[in-house]
Protein backbone atom coordinates (compact mmCIF):
# COMPACT_ATOMS: atom_id res chain seq x y z
CA UNK A 1 0.00 0.00 0.00
CA UNK A 2 1.29 3.46 -0.80
CA UNK A 3 -0.17 6.75 0.32
CA UNK A 4 -0.04 9.36 -2.41
CA UNK A 5 0.28 12.20 0.04
CA UNK A 6 1.83 12.02 3.48
CA UNK A 7 0.62 14.25 6.27
CA UNK A 8 2.68 15.27 9.32
CA UNK A 9 2.77 12.44 11.85
CA UNK A 10 1.79 9.71 9.40
CA UNK A 11 3.81 6.52 9.52
CA UNK A 12 5.40 5.07 6.38
CA UNK A 13 3.08 2.98 4.27
CA UNK A 14 3.44 -0.77 3.83
CA UNK A 15 2.50 -3.40 1.30
CA UNK A 16 0.34 -5.93 3.15
CA UNK A 17 -0.25 -9.47 1.83
CA UNK A 18 -3.90 -10.27 1.30
CA UNK A 19 -5.74 -13.61 1.41
CA UNK A 20 -8.53 -14.26 -1.03
CA UNK A 21 -11.05 -17.07 -0.53
CA UNK A 22 -12.29 -18.44 -3.84
CA UNK A 23 -15.70 -20.01 -3.38
CA UNK A 24 -17.25 -22.12 -0.64
CA UNK A 25 -16.44 -25.42 1.06
CA UNK A 26 -13.26 -27.16 -0.01
CA UNK A 27 -11.85 -24.19 -1.89
CA UNK A 28 -8.29 -23.00 -1.94
CA UNK A 29 -6.87 -19.96 -0.21
CA UNK A 30 -4.54 -17.92 -2.39
CA UNK A 31 -1.88 -15.76 -0.79
CA UNK A 32 -0.81 -12.88 -2.96
CA UNK A 33 0.41 -9.38 -2.38
CA UNK A 34 -2.16 -6.66 -2.86
CA UNK A 35 -1.51 -3.02 -3.57
CA UNK A 36 -3.89 -0.20 -2.78
CA UNK A 37 -2.85 3.32 -3.56
CA UNK A 38 -4.83 5.87 -1.59
CA UNK A 39 -4.88 9.41 -2.86
CA UNK A 40 -5.45 11.40 0.32
CA UNK A 41 -6.18 14.54 -1.70
CA UNK A 42 -9.04 12.62 -3.33
CA UNK A 43 -10.35 11.62 0.11
CA UNK A 44 -10.35 15.29 1.11
CA UNK A 45 -12.06 16.33 -2.16
CA UNK A 46 -14.67 13.57 -1.87
CA UNK A 47 -15.56 14.56 1.70
CA UNK A 48 -15.76 18.21 0.65
CA UNK A 49 -18.09 17.21 -2.22
CA UNK A 50 -20.32 15.12 0.07
CA UNK A 51 -20.54 18.06 2.48
CA UNK A 52 -21.64 20.30 -0.41
CA UNK A 53 -24.60 17.97 -1.02
CA UNK A 54 -25.76 18.06 2.59
CA UNK A 55 -28.32 20.35 4.16
CA UNK A 56 -26.90 23.25 6.19
CA UNK A 57 -26.23 22.10 9.74
CA UNK A 58 -26.05 18.40 8.80
CA UNK A 59 -22.94 16.66 10.10
CA UNK A 60 -20.75 14.11 8.37
CA UNK A 61 -19.11 11.18 10.18
CA UNK A 62 -16.20 9.48 8.40
CA UNK A 63 -15.86 5.79 9.31
CA UNK A 64 -12.17 4.91 9.61
CA UNK A 65 -12.39 1.52 11.35
CA UNK A 66 -9.98 -1.32 10.55
CA UNK A 67 -7.04 1.10 10.23
CA UNK A 68 -8.89 3.19 7.67
CA UNK A 69 -9.82 -0.06 5.90
CA UNK A 70 -6.12 -0.89 5.78
CA UNK A 71 -5.02 2.48 4.45
CA UNK A 72 -3.85 4.11 7.67
CA UNK A 73 -6.49 5.45 10.05
CA UNK A 74 -4.56 8.56 11.08
CA UNK A 75 -3.80 9.59 7.49
CA UNK A 76 -7.35 8.91 6.27
CA UNK A 77 -8.78 10.66 9.35
CA UNK A 78 -6.71 13.78 8.75
CA UNK A 79 -7.70 13.83 5.08
CA UNK A 80 -11.41 13.42 5.93
CA UNK A 81 -11.26 16.13 8.59
CA UNK A 82 -9.46 18.46 6.17
CA UNK A 83 -12.39 17.94 3.78
CA UNK A 84 -14.90 18.92 6.44
CA UNK A 85 -15.84 15.70 8.23
CA UNK A 86 -17.31 16.66 11.59
CA UNK A 87 -16.45 13.46 13.42
CA UNK A 88 -14.92 10.03 12.98
CA UNK A 89 -16.14 6.53 13.79
CA UNK A 90 -14.24 3.35 14.62
CA UNK A 91 -15.30 -0.21 15.47
CA UNK A 92 -13.51 -0.61 18.79
CA UNK A 93 -12.28 1.62 21.61
CA UNK A 94 -8.65 0.64 20.92
CA UNK A 95 -8.93 2.09 17.40
CA UNK A 96 -10.18 5.40 18.78
CA UNK A 97 -7.45 5.44 21.41
CA UNK A 98 -4.87 4.96 18.66
CA UNK A 99 -6.31 7.99 16.83
CA UNK A 100 -5.91 10.02 20.04
CA UNK A 101 -2.32 8.80 20.36
CA UNK A 102 -1.74 9.99 16.79
CA UNK A 103 -2.95 13.48 17.77
CA UNK A 104 -6.49 13.32 16.36
CA UNK A 105 -8.70 15.51 18.58
CA UNK A 106 -11.96 15.43 16.58
CA UNK A 107 -14.97 13.66 18.11
CA UNK A 108 -14.68 9.87 17.71
CA UNK A 109 -17.61 7.44 18.03
CA UNK A 110 -16.98 3.79 18.92
CA UNK A 111 -19.55 1.82 16.89
CA UNK A 112 -19.13 -1.63 18.46
CA UNK A 113 -19.93 -3.04 21.88
CA UNK A 114 -17.77 -1.61 24.65
CA UNK A 115 -17.40 -3.72 27.80
CA UNK A 116 -16.50 -2.41 31.29
CA UNK A 117 -12.75 -1.95 30.75
CA UNK A 118 -13.22 -0.66 27.20
CA UNK A 119 -15.81 1.85 28.44
CA UNK A 120 -13.43 3.16 31.11
CA UNK A 121 -10.64 3.51 28.57
CA UNK A 122 -12.92 5.09 25.94
CA UNK A 123 -14.28 7.66 28.38
CA UNK A 124 -10.78 8.35 29.69
CA UNK A 125 -9.60 9.11 26.16
CA UNK A 126 -12.62 11.30 25.37
CA UNK A 127 -14.34 8.90 22.97
CA UNK A 128 -18.11 8.60 22.50
CA UNK A 129 -19.50 5.07 22.74
CA UNK A 130 -22.54 3.41 21.23
CA UNK A 131 -24.98 2.08 23.83
CA UNK A 132 -26.56 -1.22 22.81
CA UNK A 133 -28.83 -1.97 25.77
CA UNK A 134 -30.00 -0.63 29.13
CA UNK A 135 -27.35 -2.75 30.87
CA UNK A 136 -24.69 -1.40 28.55
CA UNK A 137 -25.91 2.16 29.22
CA UNK A 138 -25.50 1.61 32.97
CA UNK A 139 -22.04 0.17 32.45
CA UNK A 140 -20.96 3.14 30.31
CA UNK A 141 -22.46 5.68 32.71
CA UNK A 142 -20.40 4.17 35.53
CA UNK A 143 -17.16 4.43 33.53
Amino acid sequence: MRLSRRLPGDSPSKNFPTRAILGAEGTTMIDRPAWAEVNLSAVTRNIRYLKSLMQPGARLCAVVKADGYGHGSAAVSRAALAGGADRLAVAFAEEGIELRRQGITAPVLVLGYTGPEGARRAVGWGLDVTVLSADNARLVSEA
